[in-house]
């Protein structure tokens, strides 16, 4: 049975299965010739490889790479020495490859990484990299050999199989492919309906190790038996890949995976997990590791015969291809001089000396040699062969040695032969053919082409195009203009692929640059059943593009002038028209632009000249005045006839325009010219048509024909259209003076009051809002360390009253004292926070009558005796989203506030009732949107207040009761609440009259769910199980909080930051129930921070927060965010009792 291999399983580096038997630079210096430097003969057989190799000094300096590395990336020695490699690199991969390549050199050890490098073409391939050191006797590494290969096909064939896999995870997922329930002691298992599929059994066979067993492949049986006992003896999970037989016959891969699951005493009882079928991975693995053998082959299976010589000129290796075209073996040939074996006569037998060779002379001369010779083979027979001779050389440019690359053209001389004598035949057909026609090669060389060809590209002979590629030439550009690429062109595609092609409309370009409309075929040319070339059939389409574009172009006309006359006949408005007309014309003669020049009467009776422009801007004519009756515009005006005119600057009568002569200077530019006078019903002329293009000739008699009936019909619209609007300018202004005067007499005082007390309400919104905006600022930055000041107090007081004795009453009243005055410092701080809208509200949906119903106790026991308390609530008021508590506050407040203002008693009165604030209220009071709303209405029938009493009334710390019967914060909070619960708040007063104070909320859609019954919430005490861990930044808000959580027999860990608190929560064997943390902390993470990651690593971990002040950290928008618990601060030994047992013991914030 094979062995999972898990490196080869989870190996991260593209290629790594075609590498496991590819060859390395390890591999291949041992099997080079003898007695040559191991570097040398690694140059030698590295230049001639499809492989990408390079050397480097031991420092990682690259002094070195063979030519098909710079073939690869279009570069040169100078540009790649030493670090250049990097600029063919993914920079983004760039810094990765410079770290490991730089762990290597600094330890020696042997580099292997997969990354893309760019080509000449511009393109990132996938290439594995592996790096071998070389080190002198010392051990030290004094060489690098570096081999690149590419494996873009590896690549695309484990893409494959991955997607394969993926394809099978995803399916046995979903069906459950394979899960079984294995009992060794009662030898039985109970396996899935997909078990028994993979395994090819009936369902419900029952399974035992005996059957299964029976299944596995005969050669897999034995060794994955032995693993499966190996497993159960060693106690450990069991993990195998194995071949199985089904009962068909069919073979198939699985693997099984299975967990081990022991008994009460420990011992082996029941092995559970899942059998896949694996069989495709293993099919497309073996083809990735055939598809790297084929690759590794390549180099001894080009058809490019290459031979390397020594200094001396002998030969040093031969691949098969060289011995394929000498017939000679690399024995016969190795270690001698290859002209002498190869090349030594003549073909009319005469000796070849070899001084004479022109490949010899590649080593001494230093240069690549390149041409075409006669070579002899083995048997004897000579053959023509195209070859390239290059010298090698050392790290110091020394020449060492010849690379000789050389292939056998005599078959492409025959073809060649056989192709000339073909076109000479086809030549004399081309000469009297229609249209053009030319052929190319496989390579795009033009070989061919006809008389017809030149003459329509504008080539004077055919020399001026055999042999050369003509697409750059006479088809780089498509119809639309942008740019025609060489690998889309058809001609091409069918010389290289043989695919017949039909272009029926298409551009070519002359020699001169003007474009050639053609319809063109292409098709290839096969001879001896092999394809040689392509031919291309040219037919000029320009006659046929003129004659289609005139007959477009007339329909054009037609319908334009259908649909102008259709819509002069309709069109009363007398600019609409004319402009209609004027556009109209421009499109009938294809002119650059055309005016009308009309005449009108104004209401003094004087004529007056106006026009319409077409194609051009007004302000292209501003600086011209108007047309005077000059020779060439006299006969328009004066209805004399039409002028048109091929050339207006060659007229006898042009320039004849003291003090201009011909056009002003900046005028639009003007040859081609065409007016046509509009004459009316009764003989006036009514004005004139011009129309002029920057080119001669673009008039026509049909333009002239076109425009005489559009000015007739715009002159009978422009007689309508004038009278038309004389008539209803009359009737317009009568009704306009009338209107007017009406108008102004009605709303001339309104507008003055509107305007007035628009700018006065928004004057004082602007001042509202800068004092809420910096109250807020300074009570957001004084909050947070005052309540954490108060919290030391209030806490420390606390813990000292519980322990003083019970006979200490004085002691007990002071410590009482205390906590009601720092209370007192507590609600001060709350309201101010209130009043800015800064405080932490928890909405939710609330039936508000149900609420005001429950106060009615509290309110008279507040209130006393002397005041009546009468609520009045509307029925089916609608649910609003507030938060309660906040809620029933500020009802409390405001009804001390009117309890204060009846000192003799008096009546208190609270109503609600459903309303809709419209646009009008609205724009009046612009905080706040149009819509629908509840509103609580409290009313008093106390002393009232004056104008300037109201306006300071909701403002912070004012008041009118004496000292030390109230802050001025009351009103405040009410108001301040009522904003971030996004609602209106107004009062109304009058001195001796009462106030009343209206709170609108709005209106929540949707209904108010029923009251949850609560289970009661049990002692306040831990039970010695559970863990808290506080973090707070005040070691002294932290040591009161400890204390209590201790006393009330919680286990307590303490942080002072976030980072340390984590570092408590990771450690795996701390058991936390609960995180008590501060919002805001030091260290760069806030308490909503903690509790983000503290989910990440124990997602059932509860969090209660606390916080003087945290602005932004666990409340948006005025409101906690879902799910957050708080305590605010300063909070007593029985508030923190109760909302930790309330949280450890499930009660969420919305059941509360």
């Amino acid at each position: 049975m094979e062995t999972v291999d898990p490196q080869a399983e989870s190996h991260g580096d593209l290629g790594w299965d075609f590498w496991q038997g590819a060859p390395v630079v390890e591999d291949i210096l041992p099997e080079l010739p003898a007695g040559i430097p191991d570097e040398q003969s690694f140059r030698l057989l590295a230049d001639n490889i499809p492989t990408l190799c390079w050397i480097a000094n031991g420092d990682g300096y690259i002094v070195w790479y063979n030519r098909r590395w710079h073939e690869y990336c279009g570069s040169t020695p100078e540009e790649m020495e030493g670090w250049g490699w990097r600029s063919v690199h993914d920079p983004e991969r760039l810094p990765a490859v410079m770290e490991r390549w730089q762990r290597s050199i600094a330890s020696g050890e042997p580099f292997e990484m997969t990354f893309p490098l760019r080509g000449a073409d511009g393109i990132f391939r996938p290439f594995l990299t592996r790096v071998q050191p070389v080190r002198d006797t010392s051990g030290a590494v004094v060489r690098w050999f570096g081999m690149n290969t590419e494996i873009s096909a590896q690549v695309e064939a484990e893409e494959k199989v991955r997607a394969g896999e993926a394809r099978l995870q995803l399916i046995q997922k979903v069906s459950g492919v394979g899960s079984f329930d294995y009992d060794l002691q009662r030898d039985r298992a109970v396996c899935s309906d997909e078990y028994y599929e993979i395994m090819g059994l009936p369902p419900h066979v029952t399974i035992t190790l005996d059957r299964s067993s029976e299944l596995i492949h005969p050669e897999d049986r034995e060794e994955t038996l032995a693993a499966f006992e190996k497993a159960v003896t060693e106690q450990v999970a069991f993990q195998h890949e194995y071949r199985i037989v089904r009962p068909d016959g069919a073979i198939r891969w699985v693997a099984n995976d299975a967990t081990l699951v022991l008994d009460e005493d420990g011992n082996p009882w029941r092995y559970v997990g899942g059998l896949r079928d694996i069989t495709v991975r293993k099919e497309a693995t073996e083809a990735l590791r055939e598809t790297s053998r084929r690759l590794d082959a390549i180099i001894n299976n080009t058809e490019m015969a290459l031979f390397m010589m020594d200094h001396r000129q002998h030969c040093v290796f031969m691949n098969r291809a060289a011995e394929v075209l000498t017939g000679y073996k690399f024995e016969e040939t190795q270690g001698r001089p290859l002209h002498d074996v190869i090349h030594h006569t003549h073909p009319d037998g005469t000796h070849f000396p070899l001084e004479e060779c022109p490949i010899d002379r590649a080593f001494p001369e230093e240069n690549q040699v390149s041409g075409e010779e006669m070579f002899v083979h083995k048997d004897g027979h000579f053959y023509p062969v195209a070859f390239t001779a290059s010298p090698v050389r050392d790290d110091q440019g020394k020449p060492i040695g010849t690379i000789i690359e050389a292939r056998n053209i005599a078959e492409d001389i025959r073809r060649k032969a056989e192709f000339r004598a073909n076109s000479d035949r086809l030549s004399l057909v081309l000469a009297s053919a229609p249209g053009g026609l030319y052929v190319v090669d496989r390579e795009g060389h033009t070989t061919l082409v006809s008389q017809g060809f030149l003459d329509m590209m504008g080539f004077k002979d055919e020399s001026e195009v055999l042999g050369r590629k003509l697409h750059d030439l006479i088809h780089h550009t498509h119809p639309d203009g942008s740019p025609y690429p060489v690998t889309e062109c058809p001609i091409y595609q069918c010389a290289s692929t043989g695919k017949v092609a039909h272009v029926p409309d298409e551009v070519f370009f002359r020699q001169d640059g003007s474009a050639v409309p053609v319809e063109y075929w292409v098709a290839p040319i096969i001879s001896d059943g092999e394809q040689v070339g392509a031919s291309c059939t040219i037919v000029d389409l320009t006659e046929r593009k003129k004659a289609e574009n005139a007959l477009v172009a007339e329909s054009r006309r037609l319908e334009t002038l259908n649909r102008t006359g259709s819509a002069l006949a309709a069109e009363l408005d007398l600019e609409k028209l004319v402009q209609l007309v004027t556009d109209a014309g421009v499109e009938l003669t294809g002119a650059k632009f055309g005016a009308f020049f009309y005449n009108m009467i104004d209401a003094a009776g004087e004529r007056l000249l106006l026009y319409t422009l077409s194609g051009a801007k007004r302000s292209d004519f501003e600086n011209f005045g108007m047309p005077r009756p000059t020779p060439v515009f006299r006969p328009t005006f004066e209805g004399e006839g039409t002028i048109r005119s091929d050339d207006i600057t060659a007229d006898p009568r042009y320039a004849k325009n003291a003090p201009h002569k011909g056009m002003p200077k900046g005028h639009l530019p003007v040859r081609s010219y065409l007016a046509v006078p509009v004459v009316g019903r009764d003989g006036e002329v009514i004005g004139g048509l011009f129309f002029g293009h920057p080119e001669t000739g673009k008039f026509t008699q049909r333009h002239e024909e076109l425009m005489t009936g559009i000015a007739a019909q715009a002159a009978i619209g422009i007689d309508n259209a004038r009278l038309y609007r004389s008539l209803n300018a009359e009737l317009a202004e009568r009704a306009k003076a009338e209107d007017a005067l009406k108008l102004l007499n009605e709303t001339l005082e309104q507008r003055v009051s509107e305007e007035i007390a628009r700018r006065s309400e928004a004057e004082e919104a602007l001042r509202q809002a800068q004092k809420m905006e910096t109250l807020g600022q300074l009570t957001g930055g004084i909050a947070h360390d005052f309540n954490n000041l108060l919290q030391v107090v209030t806490g420390n007081i606390d813990l000292l009253k519980r322990q003083l004795p019970e006979d200490a009453a004085r002691l007990k009243r002071a410590a009482e004292n205390a906590l009601a005055g720092a209370a007192r410092a507590a609600t001060l701080t709350q309201r101010l926070l209130a009043f800015s809208r800064r405080q932490p509200l928890s909405p939710r949906p609330t039936d508000i009558n149900r609420l005001v119903a429950a106060m009615s106790d509290l309110l008279h026991r507040t209130l006393g005796e002397t005041v009546e308390v009468e609520t009045v609530l509307a029925p089916r008021v609608w649910p609003i989203e507030v938060d309660p508590n906040q809620f029933e506050n500020a009802i409390i407040n405001l009804a001390v506030n009117a309890r204060d203002a009846m000192p003799d008693g008096g009546k208190l009165t609270i109503e609600t009732q459903n309303t809709h604030l419209d646009h009008q209220y609205t724009s009046r009071h612009p905080e706040i949107s149009p819509g629908q709303y509840v509103v609580i209405c409290i009313s008093d029938t106390g002393s009232g207040m004056d104008p300037e009493t109201l306006s300071k009334a909701i403002e912070p710390f004012f008041t009118t009761k004496e000292v030390g019967r109230g802050t001025g914060l009351g009103l405040s909070m009410v108001y301040g609440f009522v904003k971030q619960s996004g609602g209106h708040f107004r009062i109304y007063s009058e001195p001796d009259e009462g106030t009343t104070v209206k709170m609108y909320l709005p209106r929540l859609m949707g209904a108010v769910p029923e009251d949850e019954v609560e289970d009661a919430i049990g002692a306040s005490a831990g039970n010695g199980d559970e863990t808290i861990l506080v973090c707070e930044d005040d070691d002294d808000v932290r040591a009161y909080s400890v204390q209590v959580l201790r006393e009330l027999g919680y286990r307590v860990l303490e942080a002072h930051d976030g980072p340390s608190a984590l570092r408590l929560i990771e450690q795996k064997g701390e058991s936390i129930d609960l995180l008590f943390t501060d919002v805001v902390l030091p260290g760069g993470m806030s308490g909503a921070d903690i509790d983000r990651e503290a989910r990440k690593l124990r997602p059932k971990l509860k969090t209660l927060f606390t916080t003087g002040y945290a602005r932004n950290a666990i409340f948006h928008h005025g409101r906690l965010d879902p799910g957050v618990e708080l305590i605010t601060k300063p909070f007593g030994y029985s508030d923190l009792a109760f909302r930790v047992r309330e949280i450890l013991d499930g009660v969420s914030a919305s059941q509360r």
